[in-house]
């Protein structure tokens, strides 16, 4: 450890070209992280960790957040693929694989992942299914699944699932939803408010997916309105291409999506025309796909209206609270900048994402949009992007 930490600074020091000031800065932070890691470490030694499977980001994210309310530490992958990677470098106590995936399926990934983990104890799997049958549960336990269940899952079933499957984990109940509280109230009137001229969507059904917190909904309403537009890509390709798999997979991902915000006028258009393509009646689906398209484009465009608003609000209120705020002298910001850089080359999410918060309210209003850029790579995983717009900042100072 003492080598590794060693060849960091050195590697450090050639590259950045720190004064002497800064260098003792540097070895100051390097300490807080090898402290941090190793409680970390301790941590997840009691700490269940779970693996989310999805090609769709709401599914994966909504799944996530209603375990992390257990103190389950969640890691998310949107194919089988990036699975199958995972669980070579990674332990998993559960994992939970969606049924339809292009190019690797729930079925393919979950045999792969069990071949590598025999044990059923030390990793439970449990696939999800929009289309629960008798057989699909038969294939899966063939292949090694601890249970297959019905999607979207509820709050109550996660419950029923870890009281299950690990019984010695302390559960309490009394989070299971949260929509009364005060906190969270300026919020939701906000929200209602903009959704008031989208009638498709329901809040309180769309607010119990997430757990009752609205900045949450906002967030997944936002990621919503990219993966639509993903699948409508999806289809209209599909069509031009005669890839009839292809339109299957973003009729599914579009279903799961308009459960989980609340869209239920929709969600029922869509399982019609999930129910037309599972009886390979495409003559049908055809001479239906153009006004169901443009319904769907209607939809997403008049949100995607809604959250700009909201959005705009959100920032003229972090602009109030700014003025309040602390400010970072010159030395804690030129620190903060280089740990940040630090931690992307360490590929150290929670790090990078707790300094480019702290730099996107250090008062550098010039670079806000920068760092806030910077997040949303981080965010997607583009850590390159990120680490070369951040050396352009160090490198201008």
């Amino acid at each position: 450890m003492t080598q590794k930490v060693c060849f960091l600074l050195i590697y450090r020091i050639r590259y950045v070209k720190m004064d002497v000031i800064y260098f003792y800065l540097f070895i100051s932070a390097v300490n807080s992280l090898i402290v941090t890691r190793s409680a970390m470490y301790n941590m997840r030694e009691t700490q269940l960790k779970a693996l989310v499977v999805d090609d769709n980001e709401v599914n994966t994210l909504i799944l996530a957040n209603m375990l992390e309310l257990f103190g389950v530490h969640v890691d998310q992958i949107y194919s089988g693929q990036g699975a199958v990677l995972m669980f070579q470098h990674e332990e998993y106590d559960l994992v939970f694989i969606d049924h339809v995936m292009p190019e690797m399926d729930g079925v393919q990934t979950t045999e792969k992942l069990r071949s590598i983990v025999k044990d059923k104890d030390k990793t439970a799997i449990f696939a999800l299914t929009s289309h629960l049958t008798e057989n699909i549960k038969c294939i899966y336990q063939g292949v090694g699944a601890n249970d297959v269940f019905a999607k979207p899952l509820e709050l109550a079933e996660i419950i029923i699932i870890l009281k299950k499957w690990f019984p010695k984990l302390v559960i309490d109940e009394s989070i299971y939803v949260n929509e009364s509280s005060d906190i969270h109230s300026k919020k939701m009137e906000l929200i209602q408010s903009l959704l008031k001229n989208i009638p498709e969507i329901n809040y309180v059904v769309g607010l119990k997916y997430a757990i009752g917190n609205p900045i949450h909904y906002a967030h997944i309403l936002k990621i919503s309105v990219k993966d639509i537009k993903s699948c409508i890509n999806r289809i209209i390709k599909s069509q031009k291409e005669e890839r009839p798999e292809d339109l299957r997979i973003g009729m599914h991902n579009l279903r799961s999506l308009f459960s989980n915000i609340g869209a239920e006028e929709l969600f029922d258009a869509t399982r019609l025309m999930n129910r037309l393509i599972r009886q390979y009646e495409y003559d049908n689906v055809k001479h239906q796909l153009t006004d169901y398209i443009n319904k769907i484009v209607s939809f997403n465009n008049r949100l995607e209206n809604a959250i700009n608003q909201y959005e705009a609000f959100e920032q003229l209120e972090e602009m109030e609270q700014e003025k309040e705020q602390y400010v970072m002298s010159e030395q804690e910001y030129e620190q903060s900048l280089s740990c940040t850089i630090y931690y992307i080359r360490s590929f150290e999410y929670d790090f990078i994402i707790k300094e480019l918060q702290n730099l996107i309210h250090s008062g550098h209003r010039d670079l806000k949009k920068e760092f806030m850029e910077a997040l949303e790579e981080i965010k997607d995983f583009n850590y390159d992007s990120a680490l070369e717009r951040m050396l352009k900042i160090k490198e201008k100072r």
